[in-house]
């Protein structure tokens, strides 16, 4: 950085060349995965807010990027706030890293916030910024052990509302959602849900979704419809992994079906898939 800013201000051309010649080294820095550290990514959005004309929203964007790779998440939106000030106006791709922000620091009601902006601001949100908010509200969901269906309801009428603005959910939002009503043990509505991803939607269901199902299923005691998807999975070409087959052999466990635990737990050995022993081992 100091060898190319000596270059930079004493052997370059006019001021735009200038400009273009630094956007263009911190987007190379930042793609590169150079921003290690807070100070790395602050090093260089203090120098592009000194330069005149203001370097353009796409430079801004890989540094906050960068910076929320490393999970400087308030520091982010810290920076957004100084480049409001500056008159840089952000497009959608900052917006949905700045709602990741907020939803990583579990304040999914500034994320809707945000939502609000970008319509303000006449930008057509897309299928990241409905799946960002849609994953924060399952966070939460997961995180507020005084309401159970509060907040995946939420997450349920935004995926709804979707086709208002032109998008649809993909494998991942509906993924998100799946996952939330397994865990907090609403498997039938996880199970419509899953029926509606099927009949709406053109992605393939992935291995995310049937482990979410399988293990709300085992957890449940539906043995026989777990391993229904089981081999639905097979039949679909997608493996299943060390968690399916924890998910499998621990609700065997539950039930004391030993000869089934067995069973499985050989199928996932002899697949070598040996992580999974963990679970048996438990038992």
């Amino acid at each position: 950085m100091e060898y190319f800013l000596r270059y930079y201000y004493y052997g370059s051309g006019g001021n735009n060349n200038r400009v273009a010649e630094l956007e263009s080294f911190v987007m190379d820095e930042c793609k590169s995965g150079k921003i290690k550290k807070l100070d790395d990514g602050l090093k260089y959005f203090d120098q592009l807010i000194l330069e005149r004309p203001l370097p353009s929203i796409i430079t801004f964007y890989h540094v906050l990027s960068s910076l929320s790779k490393i999970r400087c998440y308030s520091d982010v939106i810290m920076l957004y706030k100084k480049m409001n000030l500056l008159g840089v106006k952000p497009d959608i791709s900052t917006f949905n890293i700045l709602i990741n922000c907020c939803c990583k620091l579990v304040q999914v009601n500034h994320g809707f916030c945000l939502l609000g902006d970008i319509i303000k601001r006449g930008h057509q949100p897309n299928v990241i910024t409905f799946t960002t908010l849609i994953n924060g509200l399952c966070v939460q969901e997961k995180i507020d052990l005084r309401s159970r269906t509060g907040k995946v309801d939420l997450a349920l009428h935004l995926k709804n509302k979707m086709v208002n603005w032109k998008c649809s959910p993909d494998v991942v939002s509906y993924g998100l959602i799946i996952d939330t009503l397994c865990k907090g043990g609403l498997v039938d509505q996880a199970l419509v849900l899953f029926s509606e991803m099927l009949r709406d939607s053109n992605d393939i269901p992935n291995i995310v979704a049937y482990n979410s199902l399988i293990n709300g299923l085992s957890n449940s005691g539906r043995l026989d419809e777990a391993k229904s998807f089981l081999g639905e999975m097979a039949n679909r070409g997608i493996f299943a992994d060390v968690k399916t087959y924890n998910s499998i052999i621990h609700g065997h466990c539950l039930h004391g079906q030993w000869k089934e635990t067995r069973r499985y737990f050989d199928q996932m050995m002899d697949g070598g898939i040996s992580q999974g022993c963990c679970r048996l081992m438990q038992w």
